[in-house]
């Protein structure tokens, strides 16, 4: 789950027998939930943020309880209803940069 804006976006997760793709955006302003495009893969136990407007979607897993992980990044831009696949870059703790805020944007900003 993430927020842009005034709207709330659900995606993916666990189905009755499998994992889904599916996503869907809920505007409080008109208390309604809309369908908007799937994910490019199922995925589960994934994280989830959004900046800058755009939102995204990382790591998560393949199978039910416990699968692999997947070294996994997508950005969602609601302008355009798509998923873009993202480049995977390495963090650590310590990241200190005075513009930046948190290790996401670190990860979204440097051409890895």
């Amino acid at each position: 789950m993430f927020s842009i804006g005034t709207k709330g976006y659900v995606c993916a997760g666990d189905g009755a027998n499998s994992l889904l793709a599916t996503c869907y955006t809920y505007n409080s302003s008109i208390n309604a939930w809309n369908s908007i495009a799937s994910t490019p893969d199922n995925l589960d136990e994934a994280a989830a943020f959004s900046i800058n407007g755009k939102g995204y979607i990382a790591g998560g897993q393949y199978t039910f309880w416990n699968g692999p992980n997947r070294n996994y990044l997508i950005q969602y831009d609601p302008i355009i209803n798509s998923w873009t696949s993202k480049r995977i870059c390495q963090l650590w703790a310590d990241v200190e940069q005075p513009d930046v805020t948190s290790k996401e944007e670190v990860m979204l900003e440097q051409d890895c």
